[in-house]
């Protein structure tokens, strides 16, 4: 992890933390500072990184760093490296990681500061010298567009500075041991910034970070100080998709007057005041077929939500016809609001108003279809909505609430999109 493990284990969650786009994203993911942190932390804690720091090749950093051809320089080399039989990272911590938007639009900066000691033997004495040794890997994670207006993330820089360095004995043990650590401290400071940079620059080399941040389809925006822990933001088309894939186009039949009754009596004095003859043909067995026409459509607007859809109503006289005496043409419309169930976003149907209603077929004449409109609604509103509200009472999962730690989200609407938030405690 030294250099590499650290930037390619963030790409994969940066992906998650970066900066809107100039263009409107399907959906957007807004992760505060404190989640970015928790997960960032966790994934490197998974990956087991502070084993692999504890791999660091210490002391082939030291024998091979160049000397600029230096006779002195080489000769201290030479002298440290045969006094010591090895020098290894014995144990090693990562702390608190620091993330912030960077100076730049559309660039996030993370500082991963390390915690090691090493551990070095020499003959000089019996017990392990110990160095405490400090750094800090600083990422830059910047979103571009590609020539066909793709947008990926790339990485900017990946590096360990000089100036962040510490290394100090950790404990004194006799004049000669001191001096050769003070010289091996010396050889370090130098070679370990290059041994990180160099191993991060071979990972992106190779493609791996590159491919890692060109896989990542979240599209990301830099939240303020003061927002949510997170959000996510998504587009009006992308949540009424959802619901349409809830609410396919279907038909079924119902026969009135053995499950609503009251409703087939009220219909036969309605179509009574229409044609008395039409009402007469009205049997015990009499039909409603409901069909609804593709699919609804979600229309958000600042703190409210409607669903619009077409339905054809036929009113057929016993279950044997084979002609309705009429057809309707309906556009209908509910309020509707959506809440949460734990991790799932749920959306309940509140109503039906038939907006408006044509004649579209009609075997008893041509009449005014608004004289039905009451109980043409009551009908939808006893048949269609409880139907279709059963089928929206599945939800839709929000797996990445549970993703980032959270139990229970919280949700509000612009005039464009269903935004989706950490509930407050």
């Amino acid at each position: 992890m030294a250099g590499p493990w650290p930037f390619l284990l963030l790409g994969g969650l940066l992906a998650a933390t970066l900066v809107r786009a100039t263009f409107s994203p399907a959906v957007v993911l807004s992760l505060g500072p404190e989640v970015i942190k928790e997960k960032l932390s966790q994934e490197l804690r998974d990956a087991g990184a502070t084993t692999i720091l504890q791999q660091l090749p210490l002391l082939s950093a030291i024998r091979d760093a160049p000397t600029g051809g230096i006779p002195i320089l080489g000769s201290l080399v030479n002298t440290v490296l045969r006094h010591i039989v090895w020098l290894k990272v014995t144990s090693a911590n990562i702390l608190q990681l620091q993330v912030q938007p960077s100076a730049h639009n559309q660039e996030l900066e993370v500082k991963i500061p390390l915690d090691m000691v090493a551990g070095l033997n020499t003959p000089l004495v019996k017990t392990i010298v110990e160095l405490h040794m400090e750094t800090e890997v600083q990422a830059t994670i910047s979103m571009d567009t590609g020539a066909r207006g793709a947008a990926h993330l790339s990485l900017r820089a990946c590096s360990t500075s000089h100036g962040g360095l510490r290394i100090s004995l950790l404990h004194s043990v006799s004049f000669l041991v001191n001096s050769l650590a003070d010289k091996v401290m010396s050889l370090l400071a130098p070679a370990l910034p290059k041994l990180v940079k160099s191993q991060a620059k071979l990972v992106d080399s190779q493609g791996k970070v590159t491919k890692w941040f060109n896989n990542s389809s979240a599209f990301l925006t830099k939240p303020p100080l003061d927002s949510a822990p997170f959000s996510l933001t998504v587009r009006q088309d992308v949540v009424n998709a959802a619901v349409a894939a809830m609410l396919p186009p279907e038909e079924f039949t119902v026969l009135l007057d053995y499950v609503l009754p009251e409703l087939a009596r009220l219909l036969k004095l309605s179509l009574k005041g229409i044609q008395e003859k039409a009402a007469d043909e009205l049997a015990p067995s009499q039909l409603v077929k409901i069909a609804t026409q593709e699919t609804p459509e979600l229309l958000l607007s600042q703190g409210r939500a409607k669903v619009a859809q077409l339905v054809v109503l036929e009113i057929f006289p016993t279950d044997k016809a084979s002609r309705p005496l009429f057809t309707l043409g309906i556009e209908a419309s509910s309020e509707s609001q959506f809440y949460t169930q734990g991790d799932r976003l749920m959306l309940n149907l509140n109503g039906i108003s038939s907006d408006r209603i044509q004649l579209m077929n009609s075997r008893i004449g041509w009449f005014e279809p608004e004289a039905l409109k009451p109980i043409i609604t009551e009908i939808l509103v006893s048949v269609l909505l409880p139907n279709e509200n059963g089928k929206l009472r599945s939800g839709i999962p929000m797996s990445i609430v549970k993703a980032l730690g959270f139990e229970t989200a919280a949700w509000s609407l612009t005039r464009d999109a269903l935004v989706v938030t950490a509930a407050s405690s």
